[in-house]
């Protein structure tokens, strides 16, 4: 009987654990990466990616959202809702998804212009949309 009470002790352990990592990222466990070029971004099914990724010298490079554990993203994978560059361009294009479903690449013009950023949404499969920003500058 003791050991059904410890297992039953470690399973809920790990159930509110679980949980108190997801209220984390709503607050932002990663609040910004700063990338120059290619970036490549982090995303933890748990804490999704920064809430910020800042891009320098990004003209004609591209970004990688990749998956750092367990997880995969629900293609589209990302998603992004503000792209109209100053120029009335989509800043950000081609945006694929990978066979294995860990990884989204999509390329990026560079332009600046929006001092916020662009808003995107990432769709982590069995996990609710998140929407951080990518900032050029």
């Amino acid at each position: 009987m003791r050991t059904l009470h410890a297992i039953a002790a470690v399973l809920a352990a790990t159930l509110v654990t679980g949980c108190a990592t997801t209220g984390d990222s709503a607050q932002g466990v990663t609040p910004k990466l700063q990338c120059d070029g290619d970036c490549d971004v982090g995303v933890s099914f748990w804490t999704g990616p920064p809430n910020v990724v800042e891009v320098r010298n990004g003209s004609g490079k591209k970004i990688r959202w990749k998956f750092t554990g367990v997880g995969e993203f629900d293609p589209p994978g990302i998603r992004f809702t503000d792209n109209v560059g100053p120029s009335g361009r989509a800043v950000f294009t081609n945006c694929t998804v990978s066979p294995n479903e860990k990884m989204v690449t999509c390329d990026n013009s560079g332009e600046i212009g929006k001092p916020d950023g662009y808003k995107y949404t990432v769709l982590i499969r069995y996990r609710p949309d998140i929407d951080p920003w990518v900032v050029n500058r």
